[in-house]
């Protein structure tokens, strides 16, 4: 049975790449006309695939006549592939490096009682982001302007290696 899926797929990724090039040949900018061969691929995509490739590709063709559209497209599929999660686990050290010692009404660490669970709740990674941090501004005594997730992101990277 599985094999009969991926089969599936295969044919619909090569019928995709041929409508890229297609697309590309053309010049064609009907958006909702190419959306509905390739949403298609959606449903099967994994990160650092082929059909990610494809779909790259395909957002590529856009920009030329649409960038903004090709910009949402880039950061939905960035968000579906879950690439923007880095982004959370930064807002995660940083909420909990500002919180350090302080402590709930209940005398629990205020990080692990309050702000993860919120952080946690969030629908998507903006949203998780903004749960982790929102107390930042107004319950520390740190200048927030001086942490960046770039900075963050740099620290944890040579940490780990």
């Amino acid at each position: 049975m599985f094999e009969k899926v991926a089969e599936h797929n295969n044919a619909q990724l090569r019928l995709c790449k041929t409508l890229v090039a297609g697309f590309k040949a053309t010049n064609e900018q009907d958006l909702s006309y190419m959306d509905s061969y390739m949403d298609a691929l959606f449903d099967f995509m994994d990160s650092g695939s082929d059909t990610e490739t494809l779909y790259r590709e395909y957002f590529a063709h856009i920009a030329t006549f649409n960038p903004q559209k090709a910009k949402e497209y880039e950061e939905s599929l960035d968000e579906h592939l879950g690439y923007k999660i880095h982004v959370v686990y930064a807002a995660a050290h940083v909420a909990k490096e500002l919180h350090q010692g302080q402590k709930d009404k209940g005398g629990n660490d205020y990080f692990s009682s309050h702000l993860l669970p919120v952080g946690k709740s969030g629908y998507d990674w903006k949203e998780q982001v903004v749960g982790l941090l929102h107390d930042a501004a107004e319950d520390t005594t740190n200048d927030i302007s001086t942490y960046t997730f770039s900075k963050v992101e740099i620290r944890d990277m040579d940490e780990q290696s």
